[in-house]
């Protein structure tokens, strides 16, 4: 059975049939089934259970036999054992079953044989499995399915993931909708006992609703399959991952969790370098480089400026870039020249650029062109965006507010921040040139990132809380334009091989 036609019946079933469900909202069986109803799920849903008649004011059917219709999808929420007849029983009644029960291989070698005899179960029945041992599935459009234990129903965006951690795609998915940024599809993978991550990569790059793919890895049922179709998916759409399980004590945990063998981390990581893939170390430059990735064009180099708004962010900023490989660049008479005539005469004349307090529309666009137009610049890291509406609003709420000089000194102030805001998206689709926004204030609340912070995110330039993280980022589109330069590359030469032995 074609895996990207059956992993389409998973992320766009037309009708679901739910083996397990209940009406005891402290089980999965009715948690999973209430999200599917919260989220929107426009599809046809018959609910599974011998003993009820009624479930969350659905029809309850007593088998998969008795549903009216052949479905696409199949929930399967039973004890462990139960779980292979109940696959059997699914036999021209479902395309693809998706297990959440936990109890299998990850436990050891006698629940191993169970897992063993869920696939063969499948396969006698002509249907393919995800998981076991998963949270479920989520695919925010066309099909408004948010199949998972946790009530998390982010909007559309062209991110999508793919977690043998039900967790890890858990909270991946919650900050998506802290940070109000969407996400596109998740599955949670679980053992992997039948359909594997590299099945999934491939259906991503197929999809024309993803455009970055993200995963979280512990082990690989086949390493070398997993890292071919991760060369071939990495040269059309970028993948990053986080390995779990690097450490000895991670391996040992990893074991225990999905029942995977972590193997060695030196040898997966020169594997992941080859095939293309990103490899983060957590959930937080998962994110970071995510956003990155779908938004921000990719540097030509490793040449970085920095455009501060004060002088001690910018020598912090450069020991990161620094200490990360990163090269701050040494601008050209020509890039001083032009920052002369929009900053004042006092200001450090170097890289990193300080705006000495200025943040007025005119002179952040004017140090902005400058910089994204050099030859020496190929990326731009903007450090303090937002300050000025962080002091207006701290003032609103002071007794001094009722001061009209001062009152219209802090709406001018966030009217600026805006306006720097405006022209950071301006530049980056004009130059085409990476601009990273460093901004303590992306931490904040979605109330106290009201103005130029939401201006940017609604652009899908999204600020990052510090240094380091944004200078992750930097990093990681650097080694995605490394990659691809590097498969152009061996394609000329492949070529040129070709020609000469023809």
């Amino acid at each position: 059975m074609d895996s990207n036609n059956t992993i389409d019946h998973l992320f766009k079933p037309k009708s679901i049939a739910f083996i397990g469900a209940s009406r005891n909202p402290g089980k999965w069986g009715c948690l999973i089934l209430m999200n599917l109803l919260l989220g929107g799920y426009k599809g046809r849903i018959y609910p599974i259970n011998p003993s009820e008649s009624e479930i969350l004011g659905l029809k309850v059917y007593p088998s998969i036999a008795a549903v009216p219709e052949p479905v696409d999808l199949v929930f399967v929420v039973l004890p462990p054992p139960k779980v292979p007849p109940a696959i059997h029983e699914c036999k021209g009644r479902a395309k693809v079953a998706l297990v959440i029960t936990a109890g299998f291989g990850e436990l050891g070698a006698e629940e191993k044989k169970l897992e063993d005899a869920l696939v063969q179960a499948a396969r006698e029945a002509g249907i393919r499995v995800v998981g076991p041992n998963c949270n479920g599935v989520m695919c925010s459009s066309p099909s408004s399915l948010y199949a998972l234990m946790p009530p998390y129903f982010p909007s559309p965006n062209k991110i999508s993931l793919a977690s043998q951690s039900g967790n890890i795609g858990g909270i991946t998915l919650r900050m998506s909708m802290l940070r109000n940024c969407g996400f596109g599809k998740y599955v949670s993978s679980g053992n992997e006992a039948d359909l594997h991550m590299e099945d999934y990569f491939e259906y991503f790059l197929h999809d024309p609703d993803t455009e970055v793919i993200l995963s979280y890895v512990e082990g690989a049922r086949d390493g070398k399959r997993l890292m071919e179709v991760a060369r071939k998916v990495s040269t059309v759409k970028p993948i990053a991952m986080i390995k779990g399980g690097r450490t000895p004590a991670g391996s040992i945990a990893a074991s225990s969790h999905t029942g995977s063998l972590a193997g060695s981390d030196a040898v997966f990581s020169a594997m992941c370098k080859q095939a293309g893939i990103l490899l983060v170390s957590d959930i937080d430059e998962l994110f970071d480089i995510a956003l990155a990735l779908r938004r921000q064009p990719l540097p030509k180099g490793d040449r970085v400026a920095i455009l501060t708004t004060g002088g001690g962010l910018g020598v912090l900023c450069s020991d990161v870039c620094y200490n990360m490989g990163l090269n701050v660049s040494r601008l050209s008479p020509q890039t001083i020249a032009k920052l002369d005539a929009v900053l004042p005469p006092w200001w450090n004349r170097g890289n990193p650029v300080d705006l000495v307090a200025g943040l007025s529309r005119s002179s952040v666009r004017g140090c902005l062109e400058a910089l994204a137009s050099a030859d020496e610049v190929d990326c731009i890291l903007m450090l303090g965006m937002g300050f000025g509406t962080t002091r207006a609003k701290l003032l609103e709420k002071t007794a001094f507010y009722s001061d009209t000089a001062l009152r219209e000194m802090c709406n001018r102030t966030i009217e600026e921040d805006i306006n720097s805001a405006k022209v950071v998206v301006e530049c980056i689709d004009k130059f085409q040139k990476p601009i990273l926004v460093v901004s303590e204030g992306a931490m904040f609340s979605a109330e106290d990132r009201k103005g130029s912070l939401e201006y940017l995110e609604s652009q899908g330039v999204f600020p990052y809380p510090s240094f380091r993280r944004g200078v992750e980022a930097t990093k990681r589109l650097i080694e995605r334009r490394q990659f691809l330069l590097r498969v152009s590359q061996e394609r000329r030469q492949d070529i040129g091989r070709q020609k000469a032995e023809g």
